[in-house]
């Protein structure tokens, strides 16, 4: 069980590898406001990292002379990191945490919950938190479903984002799309075709049943040709066709694919746009 301890927070790190990417100014300042008023109303969560001299800074392992040398135990924050940031815009000197020996199953599984609780977490804060443990403790599978309490698909889906693009990953990070919409988008193989529908979902704002649409679209564009079955009549074998790439509708190129926007346009207007440009083209 965790010890309840008043420490300074002098004495306390940041976590090496935040959950989350940002925090959301808004809700910090209403949770300032509710430490101002009403004090800390759950502690926070932290581990001893080891101990170090008000002098000199060395841990003291690392002293040979111990004159005049003042130890002090410093600690890495597990969970509360956004009432920890709160209290130091507070300017408040100390804080109630509750001190975790390293290897309690209750850390990981803390840190989530609270952080889910209280805003918002992507999977991809999710899969660098079972990461950072999964690294730190050494944890299998089985040791990350035990300590966060997630499922083994839950958990492999999150960390398998860290193996596919790193630019989605990137995306998902920063909020710009959200899991369903990352998850469709590593479904397709073509790394160009997939970097452009992340540009279209980010710029139109796309969820995940449209973007399956579009990777759907692209796997029929790729799809072989069929061949049309002879009829009665003379048979003759219906030449191959395949469906094209997606191209620019102006200039009928389609490379740098990455590089077009979506444009809804009514046929009509498209067809005489085309026109004047033929015509232009043609008395030049």
């Amino acid at each position: 069980m965790p010890l309840l301890k008043t420490i300074l927070l002098n004495d306390i790190n940041e976590p090496a590898l935040p959950v989350r990417a940002a925090m959301d100014e808004t809700k910090m300042s209403e949770l300032m406001e509710s430490m101002a008023a009403l004090g800390l109303l759950q502690p926070i969560g932290v581990r001893p990292l080891g101990t170090g001299c008000m002098h000199c800074g060395r841990e003291e392992k690392a002293h040979t002379a111990r004159v005049q040398c003042q130890f002090y135990m410093t600690y890495e924050i597990e969970f509360g990191h956004r009432r920890f940031i709160a209290a130091q815009r507070l300017h408040w000197k100390e804080i109630s945490a509750n001190v975790f020996q390293p290897g309690e199953d209750i850390e990981g599984a803390a840190m989530v919950a609270e952080n889910a609780e209280r805003e918002d977490v992507t999977a991809a804060e999710e899969a660098i938190l079972f990461r950072q443990a999964q690294e730190r403790y050494d944890l299998d599978e089985e040791g990350l479903v035990k300590r966060f309490r997630r499922s083994a698909n839950y958990i492999a889906e999150r960390l398998n984002l860290l193996r596919l693009d790193l630019e989605v990953f990137k995306a998902l990070h920063q909020r710009k799309i959200n899991f369903s919409v990352a998850r469709e988008l590593n479904k397709i193989d073509d790394e160009n075709m997939r970097r452009y529908y992340l540009d279209a979902a980010i710029r139109g704002g796309a969820n995940a049943r449209t973007v399956a649409s579009w990777r759907q679209q692209f796997i029929a564009q790729q799809a072989p040709a069929t061949v049309v079955t002879p009829s009665p009549e003379p048979a003759t074998e219906a030449p191959q066709q395949s469906n094209p790439p997606v191209a620019c509708f102006l200039c009928g190129g389609h490379l740098d694919p990455w590089n077009m926007d979506s444009v809804y346009i009514h046929k009509h207007e498209r067809e005489h746009i085309l026109k004047v440009l033929r015509e232009t083209a043609e008395a030049s």
